[in-house]
């Protein structure tokens, strides 16, 4: 009975061990952020724990480019694929994403000034509860990552999109 017991515990202590831990997974996102520069969105790497837990690696707008197109060694893109192309993403669409927030550019600035948003620093009520779709949970400066990140960039290029957006 002893040397039962003995193997049985030997084996689910061996099965314990024997197991890959969780492990991290990451991804490509940004926020829209209030600056005193004219740097209005904020990109990054999002590592979400198997507890739960996120942790924000903020990466410059070209490291951001690079590495969301394959061309920069990234934790996010092992494989380096290029994003852009795949999901058919003009990566010029980033520079709007400061429309969501904002219905005037808050700087100085001579061309492009115009934004969606309905309220002159933040979106609506109505724009904010129709970007929850895309992981927006407490207002507009939340960060948005993952799949998430890549559709709101592929429905921001839609003409139809802003103007639905910029409606409500």
């Amino acid at each position: 009975m002893r040397n039962k017991l003995f193997i049985f515990f030997f084996i689910a202590v061996l099965s314990l061990f024997g197991q890959d831990k969780p492990k991290p997974e990451y991804y490509f996102g940004f926020r829209i952020i209030s600056s005193t520069s004219s740097d209005l969105v904020r990109f990054g790497i999002i590592t979400v724990y198997p507890n739960g837990n996120k942790k924000i690696r903020y990466l410059s707008k070209i490291n951001f480019f690079l590495q969301v197109a394959g061309k920069q060694e990234s934790i996010a893109n092992k494989e380096r694929i290029n994003y852009w192309k795949e999901k058919k993403i003009n990566a010029k669409v980033v520079n709007k994403l400061w429309k969501l927030k904002y219905a005037e550019y808050p700087y100085e600035r001579h061309e492009d000034t115009e934004g969606w948003a309905q309220l002159r620093y933040a979106p609506s009520r109505g724009q904010l509860e129709f970007l929850k779709k895309y992981g927006y949970t407490k207002d507009i400066s939340d960060f948005i990552y993952g799949e998430n990140c890549f559709q709101l960039l592929m429905d921001v290029q839609n003409p139809e999109w802003q103007y639905e957006y910029s409606m409500l």
